[in-house]
């Protein structure tokens, strides 16, 4: 711990420490687990809402930011994932969610892979189709409970990683408990 000062100091009793999920216990899908399969045990809501596709952005070579617009307001907390339907497949995905609880669009940024969901977001998808999602995850950043109780929040993540703890940022931000990000990503 000595080569990080900042992480010492962070593990005190007044604080709390977030680890992006590839840092918990593991979460790497295989060709043979679906992101159903490796959820089931967790917590999601019921109801399925319809999203428009507002924007599809390159933020990287190979990450895509997708804004959707549901039909309805989305109720979330931050660090939460949703499962994204798409058309056409009965696979679903399952993404993080980066945008800030309240917000009238959730944000997701979806990285390549062959998997139909990143797929479809990477090469078909365009501003105007539908989607279905639902949120769910029980590992989140509930920030009333963490303002009473802690000075500091550390976040830690690598690489797509940064996904739901940029959700847990922006509800942050303005709050009076301070948060420190440790993060690492190829380049």
């Amino acid at each position: 711990m000595s080569f990080f000062p900042t992480i010492s100091r962070a593990l005190s009793r007044h604080s709390t420490l977030f680890l992006a999920p590839r840092f918990m216990a593991s979460t790497r899908s295989t060709p043979k687990t679906t992101h159903l399969q490796r959820t089931s045990s967790s917590s999601r809501d019921v109801a399925m809402w319809q999203c428009v596709v507002d924007s599809v952005a390159d933020i990287s070579p190979t990450v895509k930011l997708l804004t959707l617009l549901p039909s309805s307001k989305i109720n979330f907390q931050p660090g939460q994932w949703v499962d994204f339907s798409i058309p056409d497949t009965n696979m679903v995905g399952g993404y993080s969610i980066c945008s800030k609880p309240g917000s009238t669009t959730v944000e997701l940024a979806v990285k390549y892979s062959t998997h139909p969901p990143a797929h479809w977001v990477h090469n078909s998808c365009r501003v105007g189709d539908l989607v279905d999602v639902r949120v769910g995850g029980d590992v989140f950043l509930d920030l009333q409970q963490s303002s009473s109780h802690r000075d500091m929040i550390v976040l830690v993540a690598a690489g797509i990683g940064i996904n739901p703890l940029l959700s847990m940022l922006r509800a942050g931000a303005g709050k009076t408990t301070r948060f420190h990000l440790l993060y690492s990503a190829k380049t």
